[in-house]
């Protein structure tokens, strides 16, 4: 783990995510009688969700202590972004699934039949999201972690790619034990590079702010439900892909953002110059 922590911190998360989804295939009946349905809010999910974040706390143990466990959850205090970034992430996110399902239903015919009423009633559910699905949770590992060594190694737009790559991967064994409804692995699989790249590009813009990528998450899982349609995922996919080439064109390839995030704690990479803590937000 000290030698090579950005491959221990891989291994140990597809580890305790893969072998619970291992574990849990041959007996998936007796653990449904005992944890209730595979899916968000089963502990045994949650566990497997939480695994990104179990290993980057495990890796920096190892590596830095108690005093770099605690020196990464400051990092959990990071609010501190230019208000236009709340902005972009609370309001931006939740305008492209507006737009996705009026693209759909201008393409299909089908109606828009919003699923709460009043609408109001999908702030205390969205919010719930965050313990019942806690899929967000996952950045605390893959953009806290992972991606700044990853950015000390590649470009952003490699390392998002990468990052995509094992962050798709890992996902696989949710299909295999809860399929998603509607949902085509392949188009599916498409859509995460796109989001890595939009995910990126808000962190390294916003000083590497693990708070703002895990507001992004919760919202790209989203919470409130304004996609509408089941068979919308074609046009959401290609919707993220065409933003990630707007950002990756405007901002560069080399950052995606004023300059690139590329350590998750000060000296944590040998032979690098600590994290950017002193610079400005953007």
């Amino acid at each position: 783990m000290k030698r090579r922590p950005l491959l221990s911190f891989f291994l140990l998360t597809f580890g305790i995510t893969w072998g619970l989804g291992a574990l849990t295939i041959p007996f998936l009946e007796q653990i449904k009688r005992i944890f209730g349905e595979v899916g968000p809010g089963n502990i045994l999910w949650n566990i497997a969700v939480y695994s990104p974040a179990i290993s980057a706390f495990i890796v920096i143990g190892v590596n830095r202590g108690s005093k770099g466990i605690r020196a990464y959850l400051r990092r959990f205090l990071h609010w501190k972004v230019k208000f236009h970034w709340y902005l972009i992430v609370l309001l931006g996110i939740p305008a492209i699934y507006v737009c996705t399902t009026i693209m759909t239903h201008l393409f299909t015919g089908a109606s828009i039949k919003y699923p709460f009423s009043p609408w109001y009633m999908a702030i205390p559910a969205g919010i719930s999201m965050i313990i019942i699905n806690p899929g967000a949770v996952e950045e605390i590992g893959w953009r806290g972690f992972a991606l700044p060594i990853l950015q000390s190694k590649f470009n952003a737009l490699v390392a998002s790619l990468i990052l995509g790559l094992v962050w798709a991967t890992w996902h696989l064994p949710a299909f295999l034990l809860s399929p998603y409804e509607g949902v085509s692995l392949p188009i599916w699989f498409i859509s995460v590079f796109g989001i890595s790249i939009i995910l990126t590009f808000i962190y390294n813009s916003t000083n590497g702010s693990i708070p703002m990528v895990f507001l992004s998450h919760w919202l790209i899982n989203d919470p409130f439900q304004l996609r509408v349609y089941s068979h919308d995922q074609l046009i959401v996919t290609i919707t993220f892909l065409l933003i990630a080439a707007i950002v990756t064109f405007t901002a560069g390839y080399k950052n995606l953002g004023p300059a690139k995030y590329t350590e998750p704690l000060p000296g944590f990479i040998k032979g690098k110059g600590g994290l950017r803590n002193e610079e400005k937000n953007s």
